[in-house]
């Protein structure tokens, strides 16, 4: 019994992990330092669709 519910877990867990790598491969990251008003740089990420064919809104969070 132990060893089949081993089992379920390992092809359980298996499944969740490679159901999370398909999501990173549709965007693109990019880093970059933004000119602030005050000579500051600022450390950005910005993370875009990888296969955009129309232009995005711009969204800040």
């Amino acid at each position: 019994m132990k060893k089949i519910a081993l089992f379920s877990f390992c092809v359980v867990s298996f499944l969740f992990l490679h159901a999370q790598d398909d999501t990173i491969w549709q965007y693109k990251k990019t880093s970059a330092m933004m000119p602030m008003r005050d000579g500051v740089k600022l450390y950005t990420v910005i993370i875009s669709p990888a296969a955009s064919k129309i232009p995005l809104p711009v969204l800040i969070q």
